[in-house]
């Protein structure tokens, strides 16, 4: 299938992992497969190292540096997402 006609064609992309070593090997790849498919990927790589020690039982995020910095991965992601104001009219 040609990438124009991917069902990620277009759209923003990033990538995230929670393994410690090998994991940022994986981001990579996946990253190069999102933008073989047709993907843009606009985010840095947010790779979460010793993730069961990250969030509490609930799920929230304990860690405020990595909090910060998934705020700015998902603000990229958003604003990259947006609809344009001449689309959106």
């Amino acid at each position: 299938m040609p990438a124009a006609a991917s069902s990620v064609h277009g759209a923003p992309a990033t990538t995230s992992t929670h393994a410690p070593v090998d994991g940022l090997s994986f981001d990579v790849r996946a990253g190069e497969i999102l933008g073989i498919a047709g993907a843009r990927v606009v985010a840095d790589e947010l790779p979460v190292t010793r993730a069961h020690e990250k969030f509490d039982q609930h799920g929230r995020l304990l860690d405020a540096e990595l909090f910060e910095r998934l705020r700015g991965v998902v603000h990229t992601l958003a604003s990259e997402a947006a609809v344009p104001e001449s689309i959106a009219a």
